[in-house]
């Protein structure tokens, strides 16, 4: 799956969203944390994969 940007764009959205699902969208890229999640971002992942909110909470707590 290709999520943008190499990924590294997507994760501040990530992170915005399970802080508060009704965040402001993201008008201009942001530079990700350093966390598991901008590294799960950055991974190949076959197209129709789902991650759970806990995964993605889980990923974001790794460094």
């Amino acid at each position: 799956m290709a999520w943008g940007y190499s990924g590294s764009y997507i994760a501040p959205l990530i992170e915005r969203l399970l802080d508060n699902v009704n965040t402001e969208p993201i008008d201009l890229p942001e530079a990700p944390q350093g966390n598991g999640l901008t590294k799960l971002t950055k991974k190949d992942v076959p197209n129709g994969t789902v991650f759970s909110r806990a995964e993605l909470e889980a990923a974001r707590r790794r460094s």
